[in-house]
């Protein structure tokens, strides 16, 4: 067990756990079970050593057996080379033998053909003024049959003649005969494809086949069984161009003559396959619906034009009629009425009237996204500032509604390829709206008490005034006493905040928006790549235009490979002009306060403000227009922080800003001339200010460089 499990390799280890199988036991025990193991093993050895010589003498009987059979085996193969080699210089000798005879077996046979030859020849030349005299008699008696069947022969003759002289007689005999054949049959013919008469065609067509003249045959049929299709459309043209006269408007007329058209294209398919056999049935209805379809073209877009006008609602109008006549093509593709080949014919015939209506797409589609536009209302009169703010903000919802629509119909009347044209009409739609919504900001700061118009009692003058008294009681320091005004009027600001969200919210839904149109685009992009989806309207702008297909798929490939590619540039921009300019309203509400404060300053009492006049208190004071100001910045958190998605210190930063900016070109406008004089109190001034900035956390580093320049100049 033990050498079975541990191998003969492991001697060792075998020993080992023999011994720890056993347990603890007394030396003597342990001496005598490890002899009983020695003998084991070595009985085993005895064993191995026993099998492996036996093993050993059979492999070498074995080796010597197969090297015996190897020998035999060489010998057999080269036994058989030698005969191979043999049999090959019998085979030579044979074919040196008979070479002469086959060339004359091959003499004789040329010889043999040109005797044949010549004598069909003799045979078809006694034939040819055979035929010619019976085929003028079965002229004579119009026996069209025997005419035919002269035919056939005639063009054997004709064949076999070929290198015999006069030959193009003949040739032209045959075509005049097929002529006064075609004279005979096609008048029958006619008649029995309008009767019809099914035997009488099926005969007359075996005649056609006979002389070479079954296209002719086909396109007869085609030819007359058109009449009824064209006595119905010419009935409605009839009836005038005018809508109203007693007839059914386009747009319902159009989908009856459709069936009508489907109905009789499918009868007429089921006779062609009774006439002509089911694979020709499929070729010919399917030219007899694309030829008619072409014939009609012209009063078919005419129809159109009279049908959609020419006012805002065209595009509108239109639609519908071109759904029904791609439900129409669509229907055709599925069905067995026509072959692939055809079924592409019949969708161009048929979408080819909308073509200028497609090139024109941009015009049709701005008219309707105009009247979109002013159901919008923005800045519409007589409602109140927080009706405008609302209608505002629904129109920038309603703005992608109407953008989403935009591209639909787009992709749904020009397959996507007039790329171009929508690039345009987005672009026009947001910078009309963009424009309507700044009238809109124009409406609310007209409905809005403006601040500039609560006019200061003092008037800006750099003139000084008369030296102040020495009572306590004209402590101003010359300044003219100025009456308390009403509250700040914080509307226009909080409009402004409130609306600056929709305009950046409009911005970014923009670029989503752009996105998803790219891959929309795309996704047109593949389906007309894919030759095996039978889409009426792929199949119109791939055989139309293939141009605008290869420009619309370079677009995609520009766009896949960089992301960031715009396709409408103009729209970006004018939505990035529409929040700098709310973003300017807003400020402007600011501002325009700021403008009453400054209209206080005069620069006689700066200067005896830093003169002292012997009262030093005031050299420390700001002026009273600019503790105003200071009050007013105070302010702005409390009325910016409750609006929701507005960013507080990115607001106050911007305010502040121009707040400063605006202070120092009143500086530089009022006190340039008397700057070293006033310094004292331009020091107090700007301090406070910077103070109350500083107090706000504000970062508005360039503007308060300037006022540091600025006091730098007056030393």
């Amino acid at each position: 067990r033990g050498m079975a499990s541990a191998g003969p390799t492991n001697p060792k280890q075998w020993v080992n756990e023999n011994i720890r199988a056993l347990g603890p036991l007394p030396l003597p025990e342990l001496e005598a079970q490890v002899s009983k193991l020695a003998m084991k093993m070595q009985l085993q050895a005895d064993s191995i050593d026993a099998k492996l010589q036996q093993s050993g003498k059979t492999l070498l009987g074995q080796v010597h057996r197969f090297g015996g059979e190897m020998d035999t085996i060489c010998k057999q193969c080269m036994s058989l080379h030698t005969h191979i080699r043999t049999l090959d210089d019998h085979l030579d000798a044979i074919d040196q033998c008979t070479l002469p005879s086959t060339q004359s077996l091959k003499h004789l046979n040329s010889v043999r053909s040109n005797v044949k030859e010549c004598r069909d020849i003799l045979d078809r030349t006694q034939q040819w003024a055979r035929m010619r005299q019976q085929i003028d008699d079965a002229i004579a008696s119009g026996s069209i049959s025997k005419i035919a069947e002269s035919l056939v022969t005639l063009r054997e003759s004709v064949e076999v003649l070929r290198n015999i002289d006069e030959n193009d007689s003949r040739i032209a005999f045959v075509k005049e005969t097929e002529v006064k054949l075609q004279n005979l049959v096609m008048p029958r013919l006619l008649h029995a494809f309008r009767t019809p008469d099914i035997e009488q065609s099926k005969s007359l067509m075996v005649i056609c086949a006979q002389a070479n003249q079954v296209a002719q045959a086909e396109q007869h049929f085609i030819d007359c069984r058109q009449g009824s299709l064209f006595e119905k459309w010419n009935a409605f043209q009839k009836g005038g161009l005018t809508e109203g006269q007693g007839n059914e408007p386009f747009n319902q007329w159009l989908p009856m003559f459709l069936k009508t058209l489907e109905q009789h294209v499918t009868q007429e398919n089921e006779l062609a396959a009774k006439i002509f056999g089911d694979e020709r049935a499929k070729e010919i209805s399917g030219r007899l619906l694309a030829t008619f379809l072409v014939d009609i073209q012209a009063s078919f877009r005419s129809r159109l034009q009279v049908a959609v006008g020419t006012s805002s609602y065209t595009l509108t109008k239109l639609l519908p009629l071109f759904t029904i006549a791609t439900q129409f093509a669509s229907d055709v593709l599925n069905s067995n009425i026509c072959s692939s080949k055809h079924g592409d014919e019949v969708v161009t015939a048929l979408l080819k009237p909308f073509e200028v209506f497609q090139v024109g797409y941009a015009a049709l589609e701005r008219s309707v996204i105009i009247d979109q536009l002013q159901l919008l209302s923005i800045g519409r009169p007589g409602i109140s500032n927080s009706e405008c703010v609302q209608v505002l903000h629904d129109s920038a919802r309603r703005l992608f509604m109407v953008a989403d629509d935009v591209v639909r119909r787009f992709l749904v009347f020009t397959g996507g390829v007039h790329f171009h044209a929508l690039s345009h009409v987005i672009n026009d739609l947001f910078e009309e709206y963009c424009k309507q919504f700044a009238h809109g900001l124009e409406t609310l700061t007209a409905q809005t008490p403006k601040q500039q118009q609560q006019q200061p009692h003092t008037t800006v003058t750099n003139k000084p005034t008369a030296p102040a008294s020495d009572s306590e009681d004209d402590d101003d320091f010359g300044l003219v006493a100025v009456e308390a005004h009403d509250e700040p009027n914080f509307d226009i600001l909080k409009i402004g905040l409130r609306l600056h969200p929709v305009a950046v919210t409009i911005g970014e839904k923009l670029q989503q928006f752009e996105v998803t149109t790219i891959k929309r685009l795309s996704q047109m992009t593949s389906d007309l790549s894919q030759s095996s989806r039978r889409v009426p309207l792929n199949i119109f702008v791939k055989a139309n235009c293939p141009h605008l297909v290869d420009a619309l798929s370079e677009l995609c490939k520009k766009h896949s490979l960089n992301p960031n590619l715009v396709l409408f540039e103009h729209a970006n921009r004018v939505v990035t002009q529409l929040v700098t300019q709310i973003t300017d309203f807003t400020v402007d509400a600011v501002l325009s306060q700021i403008r009453i404060f400054l209209a206080q300053m005069k620069v006689e009492d700066m200067l005896r403000a830093s003169s002292g006049n012997g009262i030093s208190m005031f050299s420390l004071t700001p002026m009273p227009f600019v503790t105003r100001i200071g009050q007013y910045l105070l302010l702005l958190p409390e009325q910016i922080e409750p609006e929701s998605g507005v960013d507080t210190r990115v607001w106050l930063t911007i305010v502040c800003d121009r707040v400063l900016t605006v202070y120092h070109n009143a500086l530089t406008t009022v006190v340039a001339s008397h700057s070293k004089a006033v310094k004292p109190q331009l020091d107090a001034d700007i301090g406070y200010l910077k103070n109350i900035v500083f107090a706000m956390g504000l970062d508005v580093k360039s503007a308060i460089a300037k006022l540091d320049e600025f006091v730098a100049i007056c030393e």
